[in-house]
């Protein structure tokens, strides 16, 4: 049995033919590098924010501090692994800054995600406010201060 060399010269014209280039790839456009990551940070914050002001309210005694814990890193992994291609899964403002003040994002990047945070954080709660029974929410509010 012997080993067969196989050349190179013969896999590009399997892949495509003779004098034809690949394709250029186009730059990304404005909805890519700009409306399409903020929108992902929205939706990250506001997720990431209504459940785990739902989860603090909904909290039994039984279950103490584990439960709203356990929410809020489930949450986090969650919203990373599926905006992370998008916007980079900040979800919080000081991490936006320490991402800018570490070199890994542009300055026109951070006023916008910063802006789209703290939107995002407003509807969360707002979210989890109108979907509890005021008188839970009341309570948690109230045995909180």
């Amino acid at each position: 049995m012997g080993v067969e060399k196989m050349d190179m010269e013969d896999t590009d014209s399997t892949l495509m033919e003779k004098g034809k280039k690949p394709p250029v790839s186009r730059p990304p456009n404005k909805y890519e590098t700009l409306f399409q990551p903020c929108l992902a940070e929205i939706v990250g914050t506001m997720f990431f924010c209504f459940v785990g002001c739902v989860s603090v309210i909904e909290n039994v005694p039984a279950a103490g501090r584990l439960q709203p814990a356990l929410v809020h890193g489930l949450a986090v992994a969650v919203m990373v692994a599926v905006m992370d291609n998008i916007s980079g899964s900040h979800f919080n403002p000081p991490f936006t800054i320490a991402i800018y003040l570490c070199g890994g994002m542009e300055l026109m990047m951070v006023g916008p995600y910063l802006a789209c945070q703290l939107i995002g954080g407003v509807l969360g709660a707002g979210m989890a406010k109108m979907m509890t029974p005021a008188d839970r929410y009341f309570k948690r509010h109230r045995s909180r201060v």
